[in-house]
């Protein structure tokens, strides 16, 4: 080792050659903006999901909205969100899978949410 990265290492100062636990840990303001980057989509028609969405913005203006949840994979979630008063949004599973034991919810509400997320125990998914 060369005088240089001795000196480096030993005074404490920023260097590439060594780091702290902490020096990896995110911070608040990085979780935030990892949260920000959900694949978000919003739709106004009947929908079948992929397991690609993660944020769901449901408009019903024009009538209710049908959104297919995809067979379930343990683990995979979604938030759906209802956006206006008008109509309903009606979320429906596919392949036998359940959503707390029903096979659909029907949201009427503006801003109506639900987050649901894949269990094998359940048989399709559990509302968060």
């Amino acid at each position: 080792m060369d005088a240089d990265t001795e000196r480096a290492l030993m005074s404490g100062g920023d260097t590439m050659l060594h780091h702290h636990k902490s020096d990896s840990m995110p911070t608040h303001q990085t979780l935030r903006h990892l949260q920000k980057l959900a694949n978000q989509v919003k739709i106004s028609s009947d929908t079948i999901l992929t397991y690609k969405e993660d944020l769901i913005l449901v408009d019903t203006t024009t009538g209710n909205v049908t959104v297919t949840l995809p067979k379930f994979r343990g683990g995979n979630e979604a938030t759906l969100v209802k956006l206006v008063a008008a109509n309903q949004m009606i979320i429906n599973t596919t392949g036998g899978d359940v959503i707390n034991g029903a096979a659909s919810i029907t949201a009427t509400a503006q801003w109506d949410k639900y987050h649901v997320k894949g269990c094998s125990d359940a048989n399709g998914y559990v509302l968060l």
